[in-house]
């Protein structure tokens, strides 16, 4: 497997939690990896510190996945995404609408996966992510019981990365396949169409704002919600 090495002390940004290696902290590279590819990671004393991917046209030229010494493959991924799952689970679990996986927080890094309950919509930005796109869409029908599964790579990141830009329906239990349907999402029921929405289709990183919203508003109040999107605030203010 294809190694890279820091220069010295470049390693302490990363084992305080930052997962990105830039180009101009690396000493030299052994071997020649195909951008995407999947390299070990060492101290400029040659201490192991991990597995990620490597990207040669990036400025973050290392993305970590891992500190330990294991396979990169669809177990492996399969595993993060049980945790993710797992962990939101845990805070509300009658909860069926939210981010499954939200990149370096969950040590998928450039994957975001949004969940609308048998329903989902994902974003890759990081060149390493994109060779594993149909695994995640395969891991997506396989245990989530996925009945849409909508791509949304549309992010400018992508061109950074030198990936192109898609939005397609990767898969659908419907024929002809449909991305709009309603959403409850906490009481307010959303019609949602998650090729044309923005970014992943709908904020659900905004759903705890939303609601905290209520708390704040009385029956008096006139509110004016700009630039308003799918409405979300404002049906919550309402």
């Amino acid at each position: 497997m294809p190694q890279l090495k820091l220069k010295k002390n470049e390693e302490r940004r990363l084992l305080s939690g930052h997962q990105w290696i830039f180009s101009n902290e690396i000493e030299f590279m052994e071997g020649d990896p195909k951008n995407g590819e999947v390299v070990e990671l060492f101290s400029y004393n040659n201490n192991f510190l991990g597995k990620g991917f490597y990207n040669k046209n990036s400025l973050i030229a290392y993305r970590q996945l891992t500190n330990k010494d294991e396979e990169i493959n669809k177990a492996f991924i399969f595993k993060r995404m049980s945790l993710a799952n797992s962990l939101r689970k845990r805070i509300n679990p009658e909860r069926e609408t939210y981010r499954l996986i939200n990149s370096e927080s969950d040590y998928l890094p450039g994957l975001i996966i949004d969940k609308f309950d048998n329903k989902f919509s994902f974003q890759i930005f990081s060149f390493g992510m994109n060779e594993y796109r149909d695994t995640i869409t395969e891991l997506l029908k396989e245990n989530f019981r996925a009945e849409l599964i909508v791509e949304k790579n549309n992010n400018e990141l992508r061109t950074l990365e030198g990936l192109d830009k898609t939005e397609e329906i990767l898969f659908s239990h419907k024929d002809p396949a449909d991305e709009s349907f309603t959403c409850e999402i906490d009481e307010i029921n959303y019609d949602l169409d998650l090729l044309k929405g923005q970014k992943t289709g709908f904020y659900l990183d905004q759903c705890e704002s939303r609601v905290l919203l209520r708390k704040y508003i009385k029956p008096e109040y006139k509110v004016l919600d700009l630039f308003c999107n799918e409405g979300g605030f404002a049906l919550n203010a309402a």
